[in-house]
Order: C-alpha cells, then sequence, then structure tokens
C-alpha cells in the first residue's frame, strides 16, 4: 500500500512539470586506473579505450531556465593496437542532473550517480562500480548544437583476491555529443 502511495504521488508531483525527452549520440574516451598493492609488489594499469556513448535524458522543467533531469549514458567501446591486443569496455551510468538553461539548447549541467564499468585487455583491467559525477554542457557551435561531458566514477568494489593492502579502482571519461531529433 505505501508503495503504490508513493508511486502516484510521485507520479502527479512530476505530472505538474514540463516534462521533455532528449537524446544525444557521440564519441568518448573511457579511461579506467587500477592500482593494486600487495606483499608482491605494486601494479598500476591505466587503460583507455575509445568508443560509441548515446545520451537519453527526461527532463523535468523547474523554472524557464532551470530543469532536473534523469539521464543515461551507455558507452560502448573497442581498440587494437598490433604491440598490446585489444582493449574492450563498457559504462553504463544512470544519473540525477541539474541544467541551467534549456536542456535541448545552450546549457551547463551537473550530475551525480551511479556507473559500472569494464575495461578488459589481457589480465589487466577489470570492473568499476560506484559513485560517478559529472559536468557537461552544449552550445553552439558552427551552427551545430554540441555538448562536451567530463566524468568521474569512484570504485567501491575491490578485487576477490585477499591479499591486496590496496585495490583502487576509477574511472575517466570525456564525451562530445551531437543532439539528434532537433
Amino acid at each position: 500500500m505505501k508503495k503504490t502511495v508513493l508511486f502516484a504521488f510521485l507520479s502527479l508531483s512530476f505530472g505538474f512539470f514540463a516534462q521533455e525527452f532528449s537524446q544525444s549520440v557521440g564519441g568518448q574516451v573511457l579511461v579506467g586506473t587500477y592500482q593494486k598493492e600487495s606483499v608482491f609488489g605494486e601494479s598500476n594499469d591505466i587503460t583507455l579505450v575509445p568508443g560509441i556513448v548515446y545520451k537519453a535524458t527526461l527532463g523535468f522543467e523547474l523554472t524557464s531556465n532551470k530543469s532536473f533531469a534523469v539521464s543515461a549514458y551507455p558507452f560502448f567501446g573497442l581498440y587494437y593496437n598490433s604491440n598490446f591486443g585489444g582493449y574492450a569496455g563498457v559504462q553504463v551510468p544512470i544519473m540525477a542532473e541539474f541544467y541551467f538553461g534549456e536542456i535541448e539548447d545552450n546549457n551547463f549541467n551537473v550530475g551525480l550517480g551511479l556507473a559500472w564499468g569494464h575495461i578488459t585487455q589481457g589480465g589487466s583491467g577489470g570492473s568499476v562500480f560506484g559513485p560517478q559525477v559529472a559536468v557537461g554542457g552544449q552550445v553552439y557551435f558552427l551552427d551545430r548544437m554540441v555538448g562536451v561531458r567530463t566524468a568521474y566514477t569512484l570504485g567501491l568494489n575491490k578485487s576477490k583476491d585477499d591479499f591486496y593492502f590496496r585495490d583502487d579502482r576509477r574511472m575517466f571519461s570525456i564525451s562530445l555529443l551531437y543532439p539528434i531529433g532537433q
């Protein structure tokens, strides 16, 4: 009963705000850093994977130039280097964002959410799960709307091996986005 009342309240609350759906597609570079320290020594791996990112945003207008939005930024990337072999990366962040300016026009935005990502290259890399903070915006460039986004994910998950003194995992990303459907 409580869940039904809460769902109805949230549905009605968001119904009073103007809603808009926007989407973008673009390129992203995902960087994974993995630092491990044990009695056997220390290893520091940094892996870069370029790929494609898609942005889906459902925005709720708070005032004429401020909005709250829920966004997803799924990413998939591949990279092959004849010296090191192939790299693959995925990331799925879900964000709560505040937009200053119109969502589909010039804006600045900040976001906080959760992300899971995985980069693999032979024996290095691994999964990163944790909170993500992001900053971005979009402007007109050569008569076309262009968005830029940077994000940082702090990995809260650790290796399954018990003999590591330190096991730090992080992901960084930078994206260049082009709105579609405008």
